[in-house]
């Protein structure tokens, strides 16, 4: 009988999730060690990492160098993420996209755990979203009672009970629309469909698909029967594991600093973009990030927001119920169109933004935003012009509530 354990961020509330004798779903919670002493059958548990402490991503790779780009891929990775709290496992590319996987040290500890003090090694690995493999006609919702998740076309959207219908019409008016919606409950808690029923009877009036509600043990045999490529414990407990990669073999070598300045010109490039997701989320709200983001030319802006709400799930001094909110809140004081970022970088302490504002008067407003508002605390660390008059601002900031 398959079992199900949820690795989340509090890892002594981690969750198991089995069938007892009458088919019906048992829930308990507990710190991993007692979860799998307590299974009934450890060979069958499949465990599943949160999204709160694993996620996948991947590097689009160039049109040239790409030996040297494929061989570097984690230095280059390391570039992007905070890698002192995160391990990465770079996976064999896959035409020109190289994926890997970004791990919190907490959860790497945990599959060690399991590997060498519980003796399982070869159980089955998935993250959260595996679990949910949307693409244009196939959505998914996963609801819990602290939030919602929209998977849609391989993308990711947290919502609300009170925000998602507006969520959905903003998607639908950037997406094609599917034929199917997905629901899926019970990842954390056992849950009661009413309240399903009733989002579900919101979105008929305009989505016009088909609206099905599964358990997530449905989508975990799904996920199960379906991928060939799963990972296990022992591959995943060491992340700093290159998998061998099919290049040429009479590459250069390559002074890192080089490429460390090619990956950053490609960074700056994501970084600055506008995709359709912010334009999604701006329909719904007056302004998200709008000028911070607007004007910039990428065709890769989905990455960009999506990054920057991973980002905002491991970072201590930003709100985590809503990564939407923090989103609006911090659009709401940077939304002025004569202002643009440069850079933008967060670690668990602090956001750091480097913007761009075109004269005087931009900086007057932005100062009279940052002294307004009352969720973050701004740290003011440079000042300089640049350009006729164009000036350049570093600045860092936390949430006040942290």
């Amino acid at each position: 009988m398959t079992e199900i354990i949820i690795i989340n961020s509090e890892l002594d509330k981690c969750v198991s999730i089995r069938k007892n004798e009458k088919s019906d779903f048992v829930y308990s919670y507990n710190n991993i060690g007692e979860l799998v002493r307590n299974s009934l059958d450890k060979d069958q548990i499949t465990f599943v990492l949160s999204k709160y402490v694993a996620y996948r991503d991947k590097l689009e790779i160039p049109s040239k160098n790409k030996s040297i780009f494929i061989n570097n891929a984690k230095n280059i990775i390391e570039q992007e993420i905070d890698s002192q709290s995160q391990k990465i496992l770079v996976q064999k590319h896959k035409h020109n996209e190289i994926p890997y996987i970004v791990i919190s040290d907490d959860a790497v500890n945990t599959l060690n755990f399991i590997q060498n003090e519980l003796n399982l090694k070869y159980n089955k690995i998935l993250l959260e979203k595996d679990l949910y493999e949307s693409n244009q006609d196939m959505w998914y919702i996963s609801y819990q009672e602290d939030g919602i998740t929209i998977y849609f076309d391989g993308k990711v959207l947290q919502s609300t009970d009170d925000t998602l219908e507006k969520d959905i019409k903003v998607l639908l008016k950037r997406e094609k629309k599917p034929e199917t919606v997905q629901w899926s409950y019970g990842l954390y808690a056992d849950q009661p469909l009413d309240r399903i029923q009733k989002l579900q009877l919101q979105l008929t009036s305009f989505i016009n698909a088909n609206q099905e509600s599964k358990h997530v043990m449905k989508y975990l045999h799904k996920a199960l029967s379906s991928n060939n490529s799963l990972l296990n414990v022992s591959k995943l407990s060491n992340p700093y594991l290159n998998i061998s990669y099919s290049y040429l073999a009479n590459w250069k070598s390559f002074n890192l600093l080089l490429i460390s300045f090619m990956f950053l010109v490609i960074l700056l490039l994501q970084y600055s973009n506008t995709s359709k997701f912010t334009s999604q989320i701006e329909l719904r709200y007056t302004n998200i990030l709008s000028s911070v983001f607007r004007d910039i030319g990428s065709e890769n802006q989905t990455d960009d927001l999506d990054r920057v709400i991973r980002k905002i799930s491991y970072n201590n001094s930003l709100p985590k119920v809503n990564y939407i909110n923090t989103l609006n809140e911090i659009g709401n004081i940077f939304n002025q169109p004569q202002l643009k970022l440069k850079t933008i970088n967060l670690t668990e302490q602090e956001m750091n933004m480097t913007l761009i504002a075109q004269n005087d008067q931009v900086l007057k407003q932005l100062n009279i935003a940052i002294q307004e508002n009352k969720n973050f605390s701004f740290v003011i660390n440079s000042i300089e012009n640049i350009d006729d008059k164009k000036i350049l601002i570093n600045l860092s900031f936390t949430y006040r509530n942290v």
